[in-house]
């Protein structure tokens, strides 16, 4: 069993590939590229902890195709999963972990939070409101020095201000297919150091 991050899917998100958006340029049918990328690499007993805001309308269908890739499914909601958790179970995720919460996993380096949001204000964009600041705020109070090694997020899309608790799983930032756990922790320990 392996575990796979990724962040930011934006499924169907025509403004990405349009070029209409500052900083952020996804080419066109960005999507499957994405999906067959997936089950290239991930194995029916993966696990894949998905790092909130999946898709931009259409949900039921976007989640349909999430459904039928390879590994089970761990949503971590970000601020475009708005729908109730019971929803994101019928549509396939195995766990649901819901806005502004987080999950831990233990590994060698130590343990490691996974969130939507980065658990540092210091790390969001300077275009961000006051509602994510906040909320980052509340997810730094629970990293916990004394265990915690590294804050993998999505949510900035590549544009935070990222330091030596933390790491950017969006899809700007990862290509179009997860990633192991492990190699975004050697990215991130090798830039800063362990």
């Amino acid at each position: 069993m392996k575990i796979w991050i990724v962040a930011d899917l934006h499924l169907g998100h025509r403004r990405l590939c349009d070029g209409s958006m500052d900083n952020h340029f996804r080419r066109p049918n960005f999507e499957w590229r994405g999906f067959e990328a997936w089950d290239a690499v991930v194995g029916t007993k993966d696990i894949v902890y998905i790092l909130g805001n999946v898709s931009y309308g259409s949900p039921r269908r976007w989640f349909e195709h999430l459904k039928s890739r390879p590994g089970e499914k761990v949503l971590v909601c970000g601020d475009r999963e708005t729908k109730h958790w019971s929803w994101y179970k019928r549509a396939g995720m195995r766990y649901v972990i819901e806005q502004g919460a987080w999950a831990v996993l233990n590994t060698d380096y130590g343990s490691v939070m996974l969130s939507h949001l980065p658990a540092f204000p210091s790390v969001l964009t300077q275009q961000e409101d006051m509602r994510w600041k906040k909320q980052a705020d509340t997810l730094g109070r629970g990293f916990s020095y004394g265990s915690h090694v590294l804050n993998i997020h999505g949510h900035t899309m590549g544009l935070g201000m990222e330091d030596h608790r933390s790491e950017d799983a969006s899809s700007e930032c990862i290509g179009e297919a997860p990633v192991l756990l492990e190699q975004l922790i050697d990215k991130h320990f090798r830039r800063y150091g362990k």
